[in-house]
């Protein structure tokens, strides 16, 4: 299977104004495909719409839309489906039996199949038994503490499609602590896990085809810079030589049944035992850095979908570190770190989230944008 082959179908991106969908977008247009785009309406739009590779772009108010949209988008040939959102996810996912005959996108198999693994609960459960690390953890309605689990005790919405998967976490010493969080939370279930001293946070992003039986994970990517309840936005990547850990992720895939493009995140511990975190069944924002070192995540899964296997023909030698910065998030670290550092690793860094010579309109809309509306408020 060739690329010029993979051209002659249609190609649709469903995207945010956000650097996941800015980075699938442009690994297509590289590659001289300009897909048609389903926008949502939002303040940062001009990610996507001053980007050179799009080709049509549907604006939409909101989700709901959606579906009604991908289906006045039937071919005669079934089209690819790309998405970097959870909730985007989910809902392609719950419509699955409607869209599997017209479209290729990312599914277990059937209705609801990958959403049940997005529960945070279920996916932490099935990598324990694949032999991952995982935080012992509790299901709970928010309210209720833990009955388990020692304090500290770290808290995430228990679905990150849901509102207030960025908003409710957090890290609580004691009950008080927790209670007094809650008052504030918007979600109605928790996932409550112990709470582990990281000392690195690290993203594997890869491919799974034929319901798992084809794995390909070519790079692990550590985040040099992170807060204890976040990812920063400098990152180191290597290329991933480790086969028990390869083997497990294969086994996880596996046994979802999962097809399509996925990012499992980790964190290490001051003594070195690697920690379970979850899945994201969708491209990662870092995705384009992957392109950048010579695998082309949306077009490789594109040709391996139709050749029925993992097609590595057109990878590149995967042999080598690189630095990639996401400078939109890390520029709120550069005092901490110190400007003049921060400034050498800017310049020195090898790819970047928004920063692209060859696409440059996204830059400049996005800086010009934000600057505009902190000088409006």
């Amino acid at each position: 299977m060739k690329i010029g082959e993979v051209k002659s179908y249609k190609h649709i991106v469903i995207a945010y104004g956000d650097d996941n969908s800015l980075g699938v977008i442009r690994s297509l247009g590289e590659l001289g495909i300009c897909p048609i785009v389903i926008l949502i309406d939002c303040p940062n739009k001009c990610l996507i719409t001053k980007c050179k590779y799009c080709g049509q772009i549907i604006t939409i108010s909101d989700e709901s839309e959606l579906i009604g949209v991908l289906k006045s988008l039937i071919f005669e040939q079934k089209a690819f489906v790309y998405n970097g959102s959870d909730l985007f996810e989910t809902i392609l996912d719950n419509h699955y039996d409607e869209l599997i005959e017209y479209f290729y996108f990312f599914n277990a198999g059937g209705n609801g199949k990958v959403s049940f693994y997005m529960d945070k609960k279920n996916i932490c459960s099935i990598a324990e038994e694949c032999g991952f690390n995982v935080p012992k953890n509790e299901r709970v309605n928010v309210g209720e503490l833990p009955k388990t689990l020692r304090y500290p005790v770290f808290t995430k919405t228990i679905a990150p499609y849901l509102q207030g998967w960025k908003r409710d976490v957090g890290i609580y010493y004691n009950e008080q602590e927790l209670l007094e969080a809650y008052k504030w939370y918007v979600s109605e279930q928790m996932l409550l896990q112990e709470y582990i001293n990281k000392t690195y946070d690290y993203t594997i992003q890869g491919i799974s085809i034929n319901g798992g039986e084809d794995v390909f994970v070519p790079y692990i990517n550590r985040y040099l810079r992170f807060t204890s309840t976040t990812f920063g936005g400098y990152l180191r990547y290597e290329p991933l030589k480790d086969t028990e850990l390869i083997n497990k992720i294969k086994l996880l895939m596996k046994r979802i049944g999962y097809s399509g493009v996925f990012g499992i995140d980790f964190i290490d511990d001051a003594e070195g035992n690697r920690w379970f975190l979850e899945v994201n069944f969708r491209f990662d924002a870092a995705n384009y850095a992957i392109h950048y070192a010579g695998v082309n995540l949306p077009t490789l899964w594109a040709i391996s979908t139709l050749s029925g296997k993992i097609d590595l023909k057109d990878v590149k030698n995967i042999d080598h570190n690189f630095y990639v910065m996401n400078e939109m998030v890390d520029i709120k670290f550069a005092r901490k770190v110190g400007i003049f550092k921060w400034l050498k690793q800017f310049f020195s860094a090898d790819c970047y989230y928004l920063w692209n010579k060859k696409d440059i309109k996204p830059v400049f809309a996005y800086w010009y944008n934000k600057i505009k509306r902190k000088l409006i408020k």
